[in-house]
């Protein structure tokens, strides 16, 4: 007899239906969860900016923003913050400062100037 594998097998899937994973569904134990509302991301991601030591001038409205431009999707809003901090990072080289301001990069990233594929 071949044992079977005890431990859980989690998949994480934005497309359950897709042709692929159809021979999974019968073997899966299905969870749906609801995404975040648009308040709940941008309390999440002003915590991970201030964790990070950076802060965003126009704080709650420029990070609705960003959580609308993406479709209230955290990876890619996490992956803008991190594109958009670099650039901070690099124009307050040599600065003194503990905490840096992200805004002015957010805002050109927002407004197409130096945009991203995602938004």
């Amino acid at each position: 007899k071949t044992p079977y594998l005890r431990r859980p097998i989690i998949f994480i899937c934005n497309h359950k239906y897709a042709p692929v994973l159809r021979p999974l569904l019968p073997y899966c134990r299905q969870f749906d969860v609801a995404p975040p509302s648009d308040q709940r991301l941008v309390g999440r991601l002003r915590s991970v900016l201030a964790e990070e030591g950076l802060s965003v001038f126009g704080g709650a409205q420029i990070l609705h923003q960003l959580v609308t431009s993406a479709g209230g999707d955290i990876r890619s809003c996490l992956y803008t913050l991190q594109f958009v901090a670099a650039r901070a990072r690099q124009l307050n080289r040599g600065r003194d400062n503990t905490t840096i301001d992200i805004s002015t990069s957010l805002r050109s990233v927002l407004h197409g100037r130096n945009g991203l594929k995602d938004i």
